[in-house]
């Protein structure tokens, strides 16, 4: 044994070692073929596998002797291998890989007493891609920085030229085995792997796929957190780094562990961020029921391949029942080690825990959850019995999900709700609709005409006719010829009311709306879908000036009646249409939600918004409101600093659009400018300006340059300059925004402009042109006030900038209260714990230091800053600036006759 071990190379022992632990997991019966085939004729190595399994079997600790030794003789004959790298000594082997070995280091200029792991490259792999790969390695540990991940110390060369790591050295146990040590349950597994989850998300918010997510690169420290390792075979989804080609022709020569492999890393496709999240799939199966999915241990690298592209695993419930239970020590050791008997471990898995498992574990990447967050989430949302996005969205799924969380009131109500339900007008209602509906579209359209012939420059004495001139003439036409029309009006006044809502003119918007819905209720009841047509036209109106409050019961009404037994049989033989208009009542209520600040409900209507519309794939509802609905999506997530899950859902949505549409479609400028506000808010400004621009050119190369929507994309990209410091440009953008919205609405101008105005104002402060940005912001307030009547979030951002003038004038007692009624708003939509309320706490310190108040300022810093880093990011500008602030204040404090 020794004499063989003396010459054998570090690759060698590794896969010596390897067959060896895969041997000793199969049964006893099958044990020799699989070693057979495992050593494919090396009868060498076929006789020092039969050794170490023998001596497993007489004795444990002579296998790990063995190793040992082996180890250190690997160690000591290596050419290339030194007792000191650096300013470290190595002390001992923590282990091998497929690339390079571990040691354990001691610094041994006394200076720090610290242990380290420190990874060289095997002698055998210093080829130019292996060096490349492993100078990767060491660039993405740089780049990481999360509390489960392990942190990169140093790096270097050696004299040799071999590249090494110097690591956190993690003192821990890998993380199925210390769950199985202490016998955690499963709320215990699942806290835990949510920590890996979000060490994951994080590596892939940098564009780094880990690819070789296991047991062993995820060690449990003494402090019972869970540390991401071996970040070797990662893969990085940008430019920054020179692509490595890691795709071999055969599953053997691959470099990735099979059973955690996802299929198009076995078939040697392109890999992204949906193979950690099959990784991770395995791995939560194994620690919520004891074995992984598929046994490969046995298995030739061909029949491995075919197991796991073709294979459906079982739900962990079932393998509970089924693989384990071939042997019931096994089946009630798995369970014991989880704090529960067998069959009540078969039962906690059943159900919304294997669909989370197997969503994870599908076969199509696209299938899968979209990121690593996402599956996290799904998990807390188990763990709070809300419902889970793995599990098929339906109302009786959703009501079994209320009805657990909110028992007793739910039956109080249902009995409440059988005592009322003694009659029904539901079968008249619908009788009534269809008959007279049939004559609807003949008399619109001779309406229409008249309106048409009646509003010629000649007829209303005018040299040009706008449309606003032909709605007044078709508005004032409704009453006089269709007054014994009731449907035909109604229809006509939903038109001519969405019109005036296009023009900004809510006031006529509203009375037209209102009248036709109350016209099709007289005619058809208002648990009819003609009825929730103008409820959502109403919501949107109400949503559109602000007034939040009012619009979301309109669209859970109108929600409500279209999922109806009367929208049922109205819509049957077009249920697309049907689930149409489920959708886009969906749509409605997530952004009400939003706007709210409660974006947990929001995301979860989105998400079955989204769900719909794949379900209406081929038709014209599909490809044109599933990318709207995702890039609505985003900007959500953008809002929760998910910005990787929010960009992924950008790109998805492009797909789409470009199959669609074209790379030049308004949709697709639409999906662009929302990925500039994306790389915006993260601080990745010359990205965004890039971005912004692009959409603006494919914007005004279709429309006038009036349209609303080229407005739009000039406003984000003044807003951008300003951030980049170019506040001439800007101003030059901004002013051509509010100047058109005077051209075109007149004064005063409507709720939408108010936006315009608060950014106009924000880039004349930076000029210093105080009084001209004092008055847009007091008209921008008054806009708010006399079309909403609701504060919100927009309240709040003039308050900011009213807060922010007053500081650059000289005024911050005035400032301090503008501050403070803007947090308070912020406050009470989302809390402290978020960044735009931690942003205004922060300037508010501002107006403190400015008075002298640096206890004050203090405070209001200590409270604000974390949450602008944890959200944003150390560098971005907004956690610059408080940083900068809190620079000053502590300057302030040392030497008071430096001021503030």
């Amino acid at each position: 044994m020794s004499s063989r071990t003396d010459s054998v190379s570090s690759q060698q022992w590794a896969l010596l070692q390897r067959i060896f632990d895969q041997a000793l997991e199969v049964p006893e019966d099958t044990r020799d073929s699989f070693i057979d085939t495992a050593c494919q004729g090396d009868q060498i190595l076929r006789k020092q596998v039969d050794a170490l399994i023998r001596a497993a079997e007489a004795d444990e600790e002579l296998v790990g002797d063995l190793i040992r030794t082996a180890a250190d003789q690997v160690l000591e004959k290596s050419p290339k291998t030194r007792k000191q790298i650096g300013a470290f000594k190595i002390v001992d082997v923590i282990g091998t890989g497929g690339m390079g070995v571990v040691y354990l280091g001691q610094r041994s200029d006394r200076e720090f007493d610290q242990q380290v792991a420190i990874k060289i490259l095997h002698d055998e792999l210093g080829s130019d891609e292996a060096l490349l790969r492993f100078r990767t390695e060491r660039q993405i540990l740089a780049d990481l920085n999360h509390p489960n991940i392990a942190r990169l110390l140093d790096g270097g060369q050696t004299e040799d030229g071999l590249p090494y790591l110097v690591m956190e050295y993690i003192d821990g146990v890998p993380l199925v085995e210390y769950c199985d040590q202490r016998r955690l349950g499963i709320d215990e597994r699942l806290d835990l792997f949510k920590q890996v989850c979000a060490a994951v998300a994080v590596a892939h918010r940098s564009l780094v796929v880990h690819r070789d997510l296991k047991p062993g690169n995820i060690l449990v420290d003494s402090e019972g957190t869970p540390k991401l390792l071996d970040f070797g075979i990662a893969k990085v989804l940008s430019n920054r780094f020179q692509p490595t080609d890691l795709a071999k022709t055969q599953l053997g020569e691959r470099l990735l562990t099979p059973d955690y492999a996802s299929p198009e890393q076995v078939q040697g496709l392109p890999i992204t961020t949906s193979s950690d999240i099959y990784s991770l799939g395995v791995l939560l199966y194994q620690l919520l029921c004891g074995t992984r999915p598929f046994r490969l241990v046995d298995k030739t690298p061909a029949e491995m391949e075919k197991i796991i592209l073709n294979d459906v695993p079982l739900p962990p419930s079932q393998a509970i029942g089924t693989v384990l239970k071939r042997s019931e020590g096994a089946r009630a050791i798995a369970a014991d080690r989880r704090g529960l008997t067998a069959d009540a471990l078969q039962k906690k898995l059943a159900g919304e825990l294997d669909y989370i498992v197997l969503m994870a574990l599908k076969k199509e990447p696209q299938r899968r959850y979209v990121s690593a967050s996402q599956l996290a989430s799904d998990l807390t949302r188990y763990q709070q019995g809300l419902p889970i996005a793995a599990v098929k969205d339906t109302r009786r799924y959703h009501a079994r999900k209320f009805f657990q969380r909110n028992r007793i009131p739910v039956t109080a109500a249902a009995v409440l709700l059988v005592s009322l339900l003694g009659f029904s007008i539901m079968s008249y209602q619908q009788a009534r609709a269809i008959a007279v509906e049939k004559s609807v579209s003949e008399n619109s359209l001779d309406f229409l005409t008249e309106v048409f012939r009646a509003s010629t420059p000649g007829e209303l004495q005018k040299e040009v006719v706008t449309a606003m001139d032909i709605l007044d003439v078709g508005a004032a036409r409704v009453e006089t010829q269709l007054n014994d029309q009731p449907a035909p009006r109604a229809t006509l006044q939903r038109i001519i009311g969405l019109a005036y809502a296009s023009n900004q003119n809510a006031e006529k918007a509203f009375e037209h709306l209102e009248s036709s819905l109350e016209t099709r209720t007289e005619l058809y009841g208002i648990d009819h879908p003609f009825s929730a047509d103008v409820l959502q036209n109403l919501g949107d109106l109400y949503l559109a000036q602000g007034n939040v409050e009012k619009a979301r019961p309109l669209f859970e009404q109108a929600l409500a009646v279209y999922r109806n037994s009367v929208s049922r049989r109205y819509f049957r033989g077009n249920n697309i249409k049907r689930q149409g208009a489920i959708q886009n009542a969906l749509g409605d209520l997530a952004a009400a939600h939003r706007l709210m600040g409660e974006f947990e409900i929001a995301e979860g209507y989105f998400r079955e918004a989204i769900e719909i519309a794949k379900g209406l794939e081929g038709s014209e509802q599909h490809v044109n409101e599933e990318p709207g609905l995702m890039e609505r999506l985003s900007n959500l997530l953008q809002e929760r600093g998910r910005y990787a899950e929010a960009d992924e859902m950008l790109e998805a949505a492009m797909v789409i659009a470009r199959r669609r549409f074209g790379d030049d479609s308004l949709m697709m400028a639409r999906l662009v400018e929302s990925l500039a506000m994306s790389q915006h808010a993260q601080d990745n400004l010359i990205d965004a300006e890039e971005l912004y621009r692009k959409a603006m050119s494919i914007r005004e190369g279709k429309l006038a340059p009036s349209a609303p929507v080229v407005l739009a994309s000039k406003r984000t990209l003044g807003r951008l300059l300003r951030d980049r410091q170019q506040p001439e440009e800007a101003l030059v953008l901004l002013e051509e925004v509010v100047e058109q919205n005077r051209k075109y609405f007149g004064d005063p101008l409507p709720f939408s402009s108010g936006t315009d105005l608060v950014e106009l104002s924000r880039v004349l402060i930076n000029l210093g042109q105080f009084e001209e940005a004092e008055s847009l912001l007091d008209e921008a307030w008054g806009i708010y006030v006399r079309t909403s009547g609701k504060r919100d979030a927009r309240y709040a951002e003039v308050l900011r900038e009213q807060g922010n003038l007053y500081v650059a004038m000289g005024r911050p007692d005035v400032a301090i209260t503008k501050f403070g009624e803007s947090v308070t708003l912020l406050r009470d939509m989302f809390g402290d714990d978020y960044w735009q309320t931690a942003a205004n706490i922060s300037e508010k310190a501002e107006a403190h230091m400015a008075l002298g108040q640096h206890a004050e300022a203090k405070h209001l810093l200590d409270a604000s800053e974390p949450v602008l880093h944890r959200f944003l990011g150390p560098d971005h500008r907004l956690s610059r600036a408080a940083t900068e602030r809190r620079g000053r204040l502590e300057v302030a404090v040392r030497s008071p006759d430096a001021g503030a």
